[in-house]
C-alpha cells in the first residue's frame, strides 16, 4: 500500500475512519475509543449513537474493520458475534453490541482462534485486567481468521502497564480480473495538422467575457 492508496475520511478525538481503495483491496478502516462506562449514561449513549452515524454515511459498499478500545466488556454468548469466549457485562455492553450487530461485524478473540491471555487492559492500580480492546471483522470473513492473540511485547511507551496491543491475522483468496495491457503510447503526426486544418472551424465560437463564471464557460 502506499499513500495514494488511502484516504482520510473522517477524524476527530476519538475516531478515525479512512478508506483503502487498492487493487486487490478495497475496504475501510476505523479506529475508535469509546468513553469510559464512568461517564454519563446520556454522554454515553450520545457518542455510540453518532459513531453509527458516520459510519453509516461514509462507510458503505465495501468491507468494515474496527480497532476499538471500546471500554466495554463482551457479554455472555451471543453468535454470531460473541462466540464461546464469552465475558461479563458493563455498562457499555449494551452500546457495544448494538454496534457490532448493525454493522455485521463479529470478534474473533471471542472464538476458538484465539491463543494465549484475553485481557487487553490493567487498571491503574494493577489490581484487575479487563478485555475492553477488540479487532471486530465482518461475520462472514471469520473462516479467514488464521490468528488471534495479544502482543504483549509492543512497547508503547507508557510507564506501567496499561493497555496490551491486539492482533489478528486473515488469509483469504480472491479471484481478480485480468488486467487489459495498456497500449503503447501513441505520438501524433504534428506533421498532418496543416493540411487538415480545413476541418477545424472555429468562427461559430464566441467568447464569453472576463468576468464570466467557470460553469457557463
Amino acid at each position: 500500500l502506499s499513500r495514494s492508496n488511502v484516504q482520510l475520511l473522517h477524524h476527530d478525538p476519538r475516531r478515525l475512519i479512512v478508506r483503502v481503495s487498492h487493487d486487490c483491496l478495497n475496504y475501510f478502516l476505523v479506529v475508535l475509543h469509546g468513553p469510559q462506562s464512568g461517564r454519563p449514561h446520556k454522554e454515553r449513549q450520545t457518542w455510540w449513537i453518532e459513531t453509527q452515524s458516520i459510519i453509516s454515511t461514509l462507510c458503505q459498499q465495501f468491507p468494515l474493520y474496527v480497532m476499538i478500545d471500546a471500554n466495554a466488556k463482551t457479554g455472555p454468548v451471543h453468535p454470531p458475534i460473541v462466540m464461546d469466549n464469552e465475558d461479563g457485562i458493563s455498562g457499555n455492553t449494551p452500546f457495544f453490541l448494538e454496534f457490532l450487530e448493525l454493522f455485521g461485524l463479529c470478534l474473533p478473540c471471542t472464538s476458538s482462534v484465539h491463543q494465549g491471555e484475553t485481557t487487553t487492559w490493567t487498571s491503574p492500580h494493577g489490581q484487575s485486567e479487563h478485555r475492553i480492546d477488540f479487532i471486530a471483522i465482518p461475520q462472514a470473513q471469520l473462516p479467514s481468521c488464521t490468528w488471534s492473540g495479544i502482543v504483549p511485547t509492543l512497547d508503547q511507551g507508557n510507564a506501567h502497564n496499561d493497555h496490551t496491543a491486539t492482533a489478528l491475522q486473515l488469509n483469504w483468496t480472491v479471484e481478480l480480473p485480468k488486467r487489459l495491457k495498456s497500449t503503447a503510447n501513441v505520438r501524433h503526426d504534428r506533421t498532418k495538422i496543416a493540411h487538415k486544418k480545413g476541418l477545424l472551424h472555429f468562427q461559430h465560437v464566441k467568447a464569453c467575457d472576463w468576468q464570466c463564471n467557470i460553469e457557463t464557460q
